[in-house]
């Protein structure tokens, strides 16, 4: 819990971060830099990852509930 209240205040993440965070390996965040999904910094042979690029993959990667809460406990 402490490391993710952390990272909330963070403005820049790496790669092995984002990979703990969203529970991906390596690959899946190459193809998503590579679809252009994740946006991203590179210098050198490192990424990183701004607060912004993260809220932006998970705001189009978001998708809304078939029921709403409302009618699936009204059944």
């Amino acid at each position: 819990m402490r490391k993710s209240m952390d990272s909330a205040s963070k403005m820049v993440f790496t790669n092995q971060e984002i990979m703990e965070q969203l529970d991906v390996s390596t690959a899946v965040l190459k193809k998503w830099r590579d679809s252009g999904l994740l946006g991203y910094s590179q210098i050198n042979n490192k990424y990183y990852y701004s607060r912004n690029d993260i809220l932006e993959f998970m705001q189009t990667t978001h998708y809304e509930a078939f029921v709403t809460r409302k009618k699936r406990y009204a059944d």
